[in-house]
């Protein structure tokens, strides 16, 4: 009975001349062009307002004007030569103008500022410490720092006192 079925016809063999490679390479080459494509619209057609009102190609900024080297810290109102090594915070640009200085280990701290009555919270409360605070011009200095190591801070403190240029 099953003698005279025809037989099944032979498959139809299928190559690939690229191979399994290039269709990877295109899946990441359209997957590549739908994200470049996405991105294309977050960048807006219009500089916003406060970087368009520039002038002579300088952008507006959120600091005040200063010029900070290796070892001197100038803004409109006091140029001071700081601590190696210490790190430097800048006021806003909304702000009178002021400095901290910050040591390494930040435990001790050098305010300048042009603020009267200005005070400096110490940040670590469980550790004794000690404070100190003079004028010079218009310029008040307020230094921070623990009690173990007043010493050393004050000759610190001291030096950069001296160096004010108010």
């Amino acid at each position: 009975m099953m003698r005279y079925l025809t037989p099944p016809p032979n498959s139809i063999p299928i190559t690939w001349s690229g191979g399994i490679k290039s269709i990877l390479g295109a899946i990441i080459l359209i997957i590549t062009i739908i994200f470049l494509t996405a991105c294309a619209q977050i960048a807006p057609a219009q500089l916003p307002q406060r970087l368009a009102e520039g002038k002579n190609n300088q952008l507006p900024t959120l600091s005040a004007p200063f010029t900070i080297t290796s070892y001197s810290y100038t803004n409109r109102a006091f140029s001071v030569n700081y601590p190696k090594g210490w790190r430097v915070v800048s006021s806003a640009s909304f702000a009178p103008p002021s400095v901290v200085f910050v040591s390494p280990d930040e435990r001790q701290m050098i305010l300048i500022t042009t603020e009267a009555n200005t005070t400096l919270a110490y940040p670590f409360t469980d550790i004794p410490h000690d404070q100190i605070s003079q004028q010079k011009g218009a310029v008040w200095v307020i230094g921070l720092a623990p009690i173990d190591k007043w010493e050393s801070f004050r000759i610190t403190y001291e030096s950069v006192f001296t160096a004010l240029d108010s």
